[in-house]
């Protein structure tokens, strides 16, 4: 199960509110959501992923997978997270050269 992974303790009404009408979007507008994963900053991509996740887990892997290779730290981040959540076994393959990538380079 995919899930958001923000600690809602510490999220402000606002912040929420904001994180919450990014999600729906990219639930309700594929190609918002294909824009955010092409271009998107981290936590845009991480939400996009998580609503392709929420359609197609399997094929979110795949898109993932790509992104390990980005030219952003932070978005090749949010893919081995996106893969790690996913707990699918094609995602942890996927992210298994990942481990001898620099992930954080």
């Amino acid at each position: 199960m995919v899930r958001l992974g923000y600690d809602v303790e510490t999220l402000t009404l606002k912040t929420g509110n904001g994180l919450l009408a990014q999600i729906v979007q990219f639930l309700e507008n594929p190609a918002a959501r294909k824009q955010a994963i092409v271009s998107g900053e981290a936590q845009s991509l991480y939400l996009a992923l998580c609503a392709s996740a929420y359609e197609d887990a399997p094929a979110t892997v795949e898109t993932a997978a790509r992104l390990l290779t980005d030219s952003s730290v932070e978005r090749r981040f949010v893919a081995v997270q996106i893969l790690g959540e996913l707990h699918l076994e094609a995602a942890r393959m996927a992210a298994l050269p990942a481990r001898k990538m620099t992930i954080f380079a």
